[in-house]
């Protein structure tokens, strides 16, 4: 027996390498694939409880713009009450009235007048205008304007209340006024106001024959 026959035999199959090779590829595939499972799900944002995906739209009021109404006119009583446009001139020498709303309770004159002659308490080409009033600070006499509502625009004098309750004020001869019963003027009292509500009473004043 020869030295060399006191060596084990080799195995002629090596160790299993190309095995735990294609094992170890497996697990690899295996964590890649569970790893981007994870982050897929974790990437994909939820809604929140309280979120919506879009706005509801928001109502229409009258004017026609988002959310916005028309706020109700408000209500016009029996004339002369009226109500007052935004447009109207402010009140110059009176402060505006009281609330509730102003109110004229009485507006007298005469019937006739002459424009040359005295007519009783009041002088030659005048004549004696009387009132009375709640609610306001004062009134302001007009005479012949356009239209008695619109008589406040053309004021002939401001009269602070109480404290004066009557006036003399001017009559001309040829008055620019005439229905079918002659030449008259027209003499308008207002209530003093800047906005909201006033009211307004007039009388005429027929050229005596």
């Amino acid at each position: 027996m020869t030295q060399r026959d006191w060596q084990p035999r080799r195995s002629r199959s090596g160790p299993p390498y190309a095995l735990i090779g294609i094992l170890l590829t497996l697990i690899i595939v295996l964590l890649i694939g569970i790893a981007l499972v994870l982050t897929s799900s974790i990437g994909t944002p939820t809604a929140s409880p309280g979120a919506t995906a879009s706005a509801a739209p928001a109502s229409t009021g009258p004017s026609g713009s988002s959310g916005a109404s028309l706020s109700p006119t408000a209500e016009i009583t029996s004339e002369p009450t009226v109500e007052v446009p935004a447009t109207t001139t402010p009140v110059s020498s009176l402060s505006p009235g009281a609330t509730p709303r102003p109110a004229l309770t009485g507006f007298s004159g005469p019937h006739t007048a002459s424009c040359t002659a005295p007519n009783g308490v009041a002088p030659a080409g005048q004549i004696h205008l009387t009132w009375t009033a709640t609610d306001t600070t004062g009134v302001r006499i007009s005479i012949d304007p356009p239209a008695a509502n619109t008589a406040y625009a053309y004021g002939y004098a401001d009269y602070p209340w109480p404290a004066v309750s009557s006036a003399d004020v001017p009559f001309a001869c040829n008055p620019p006024n005439s229905d079918a019963t002659g030449a008259y003027h027209l003499y308008v009292v207002t209530t003093a106001h800047t906005t909201g509500y006033f009211q307004y009473r007039f009388i005429k004043v027929y050229i005596k024959p």
